[in-house]
């Protein structure tokens, strides 16, 4: 069990490596479209949103009881087709962004 534990917390560590650098990117290119209040309270409002998405399709496929490696499944290869799909868009729109100050 203590393994998991582990394996969780290096997870959970690496992940912030990515979010937390990610969170700042979208705060900074949305500062320059709505101001800075608003787009940490636009970005957070979508979290929500989909979370609560998230947890109720999560709820009713429990409740018609699908495998757990099913769920899961369905989940990576969607998250898969909207990485490809999005991020070959926005890579075609890569050259629209110039530079973005650092502070």
């Amino acid at each position: 069990m203590l393994n998991v534990h582990v394996l969780l917390t290096i997870i959970g560590t690496l992940g912030s490596f990515f979010v937390v650098p990610l969170n700042a990117l979208l705060q900074e290119c949305r500062k320059r479209l709505v101001g800075a209040g608003n787009a940490i309270v636009v970005q957070n409002l979508g979290k929500n949103a989909a979370m609560l998405l998230g947890l109720e399709l999560y709820s009713l496929v429990v409740k018609w009881n699908v495998p757990l490696v099913g769920v899961w499944a369905v989940l990576a290869w969607c998250m898969r087709g909207l990485s490809l799909r999005f991020g070959c868009r926005n890579a075609m729109r890569s050259n629209e962004i110039k530079h973005i100050p650092y502070r």
